[in-house]
């Protein structure tokens, strides 16, 4: 999706960003957000006391395929 200069410029949008769009039919309108970059979620959740990165990592490789 392309969106004019004016629209990216106005919320701040750097190629090639990911955006949330959001339509509501009954309003018959959207709004669009950029999502944020995984490295501005860094510090933001608590770590659980007695769990490493490795332990999760292990655990997300033995229940998850790609």
């Amino acid at each position: 999706m392309t969106l004019p200069k004016e629209v990216r410029e106005s919320l701040k949008i750097i190629p090639p960003a990911r955006l949330l769009i959001d339509f509501k039919k009954k309003k018959g309108s959207f709004s669009i957000k950029p999502l944020p970059d995984v490295m501005e979620l860094g510090g933001r959740f608590k770590v659980t006391k007695g769990k490493s990165a490795l332990k999760a990592r292990e655990y997300l490789e033995g229940h998850y395929s790609r």
